[in-house]
């Protein structure tokens, strides 16, 4: 669980006078830029910031602060892992199927939405799903692929 610790706003024209200078496009580097250099003079340092895809951002907190890394939220990450998936849907006629899209990230976000305790824990989920998808929960856990339970009534998709 993540805590939010700083919150910024920014607008670029506002009915008495002009906020940002340049781009919107530039808010979102900014205010990034803003929070951490606040979390810093607070004494606490930032090694790691989760957000959304914008290289910008990620660019200008690196050039900044050299150290720092970026991790994908978990809502992007499901989002760009299915604008993928649908584009793939055009070349391999699987994905087409109704359902076969959100099933799939869906899978993939219990892997690794659940608790691991070690990066080979992670690898193991993510490498079942495939075999999931067509029929084989050998390598399947409980917590997220229900055909344990009741493998005769169970459906994949």
């Amino acid at each position: 669980m993540f805590n939010v610790i700083f919150l910024k706003h920014r607008n670029k024209n506002c009915c008495k006078f002009t906020v940002l200078t340049g781009s919107s496009k530039a808010m979102e580097p900014d205010m990034a830029i803003s929070m951490v250099e606040r979390m810093n003079d607070k004494g606490c340092s930032v090694g790691v910031i989760h957000a959304d895809n914008d290289s910008t951002t990620t660019s200008r907190l690196k050039e900044k602060f050299g150290n720092i890394k970026k991790r994908d939220d978990k809502n992007h990450l499901k989002k760009n892992l299915s604008k993928q998936l649908y584009s793939a849907a055009n070349k391999y006629k699987e994905l087409k199927g109704k359902g076969v899209v959100p099933y799939i990230a869906r899978c993939y976000m219990y892997a690794i939405s659940s608790k691991q305790t070690s990066t080979e824990e992670l690898c193991e989920r993510l490498e079942s799903i495939v075999p999931h998808l067509y029929g084989d929960h050998s390598g399947c856990s409980a917590d997220w692929c229900s055909y344990s339970k009741q493998p005769e009534t169970y459906r994949c998709v």
